[in-house]
């Protein structure tokens, strides 16, 4: 079964350095419809390419050697759409603006309820 407007073949990719957070948003995503490729590190990462098709990015804002933001960022120069959520906790206001200027959607933990799943779903549909 796949989540809501995710095409078989339709990835989402997971980017959290945090071993549980990591496991249990991929299981919750998974039991939800959605394939999901986990990464915990900025460097694991796969092909630009292949972010690119992404379905969509998920990725936490504190990482090894690279904050969220940036590493977004940087997908976005290289011209990497797909839509991104960012994970963090408490984001300041200039965090909101960059996410805003980045197109990315802050989703604040601890992800509680079925606030992701609706923020996912939501990007989807308009993507």
């Amino acid at each position: 079964m796949n989540g809501p407007d995710v095409a078989p073949g339709d990835t989402i990719i997971l980017l959290d350095d945090d071993d549980a957070v990591r496991e249990a948003v991929s299981f919750a995503l998974e039991t939800h419809g959605y394939q999901v490729r986990a990464f915990a590190h900025p460097r694991d990462l796969p092909p630009i390419a292949d972010l690119a098709a992404a379905a969509c990015l998920i990725i936490d804002q504190v990482l090894p050697g690279e904050n969220g933001l940036a590493l977004l960022a940087r997908l976005r120069d290289h011209a990497v759409k797909s839509p991104a959520i960012l994970i963090t906790t408490s984001p300041p206001p200039a965090m909101q603006e960059v996410a805003d200027q980045l197109a990315a959607v802050i989703v604040e933990k601890p992800l509680l309820g079925n606030q992701l799943f609706a923020v996912v779903d939501r990007l989807l549909a308009e993507s």
